[in-house]
């Protein structure tokens, strides 16, 4: 297993793609205000989450916006995220049982567990 040692290197999770129930109307929600203390510190983070790839402009009319949200952490960085509230209320979610991991064991390794 490997983590990840530096920022830049932050690994490949793939694509997907999230299924909304149509009948809902999408949401516009307001931006939430930055402290003017932070603005800069909030643009530069910005800056360099769209430079690494992590998040992309979007300069054209869109069905949903969700609220950033931008927390100082006490190491003197920022966690920037998503209010992703209205959203999860219309995402179409997959059914499936996630395996449990003893039963993983007893079948790789033939153990009597618990």
């Amino acid at each position: 297993m490997s983590f990840v040692r530096d920022s830049s290197d932050l690994g490949d999770l793939g694509s997907t793609s999230l299924k909304i129930d149509p009948s809902i109307t999408p949401r516009v929600l307001p931006c939430r205000r930055i402290p003017i203390a932070l603005a800069d510190r909030v643009k530069t983070e910005l800056s360099a989450l769209v430079d690494k790839g992590i998040v992309a402009p979007v300069d054209e009319p869109t069905d949903w916006i969700n609220q950033m949200a931008v927390v100082e952490k006490p190491i003197e960085k920022l966690r920037i995220c998503i209010d992703p509230q209205p959203l999860n209320v219309v995402l179409k979610r997959e059914h499936y049982r996630l395996p449990f991991c003893l039963n993983y064991a007893k079948l790789k390794f033939s153990a009597n567990l618990m």
